[in-house]
């Protein structure tokens, strides 16, 4: 009598064990199925829109529609327009960042005159490679005066 008990036992044993695994590969083979069903990760090179303005104070500012990445600089921003439309573009590295020396031709210190940016009409107050645009901004370089 004790062997059939100890028969059934392992029987029942063996069922659970079986019932188990099988249990287990449907929870697996569901979460398999179901993280095919999560959309992929959103490309981290969408292009969004902004507007780049220069103003040269010699006639009418040229504005430009542009596509940047996020993460871009207004310098980035500068640079790949004008790389496209072949316009000059001198900078010099301080340690403060990156500061437009001349745009098409026009240097800082003619006539008391400096390059200066501006976003969404406000007066930068950091280098041009260290403010990150957002979709929508206005950056304009203007070729005036320091107004303070």
């Amino acid at each position: 009598m004790g062997m059939v008990i100890s028969k059934k036992i392992i029987k029942i044993s063996l069922v659970i064990v079986v019932l188990g695994i099988i249990g287990a590969g449907a929870v697996i083979a569901l979460n398999n199925r179901t993280s095919r069903l999560i959309p992929p990760a959103e490309e981290t090179n969408v292009k969004e829109q902004a507007v780049l303005a220069v103003d040269d104070g010699k006639g009418s500012p040229k504005t430009f529609d542009v596509e940047f990445t996020q993460g871009d600089s207004a310098f980035n921003v500068l640079e790949d327009a004008f790389k496209k439309l072949n316009i000059a573009l001198e900078t010099k590295n301080y340690d403060i960042g990156v500061l437009i020396e001349s745009i098409g031709g026009t240097k800082n210190g003619e006539n008391g005159k400096y390059w200066m940016y501006y976003i969404n009409g406000k007066l930068a107050d950091i280098a041009a490679d260290k403010y990150k645009i957002n979709s929508g901004d206005k950056i304009e370089f203007k070729f005036e005066k320091y107004p303070y």
